[in-house]
């Protein structure tokens, strides 16, 4: 049997109306004023940084977890000349603002910021 050249009434009021409630879904989550973590969703700026960090026990398989708990979960971990490097994408009112939570969240686990990359 050939196929139709067109789409039945049915079909095409069942893709509308799903593309219509998709567009409905995106709408309020855009406007949603909380995130995933339940911060409080803030049009900011975003910000690239790196931390060089020290007295992290990188064997210890659970030092990536203290810092994702500590609020580190914007950082990507990686290690450069026995230092753990932490790079940021942070986002906050301004850079300053936001090199400073991210030393306060990573100092929190017990680890020493170096220097700022």
């Amino acid at each position: 049997m050939p196929r139709p050249s067109r789409p039945n009434a049915a079909t095409e009021a069942a893709e509308k109306y799903a593309e219509n409630h998709a567009k409905q879904i995106i709408k309020k989550v855009d406007n949603c004023p909380i995130t995933d973590f339940g911060r409080e969703r803030k049009h900011m700026p975003q910000f690239d940084f790196s931390l060089v960090v020290s007295s992290i026990d990188w064997d210890d398989d659970g030092f990536e977890y203290a810092l994702f708990e500590a609020g580190c979960d914007d950082a990507l971990v990686s290690f450069d000349k026995g230092f753990v490097v932490l790079d940021f994408t942070r986002q906050e009112n301004n850079l300053a603002h936001a090199v400073a939570t991210a030393i306060k969240d990573v100092e929190s686990t017990g680890a020493k910021v170096v220097r700022r990359a």
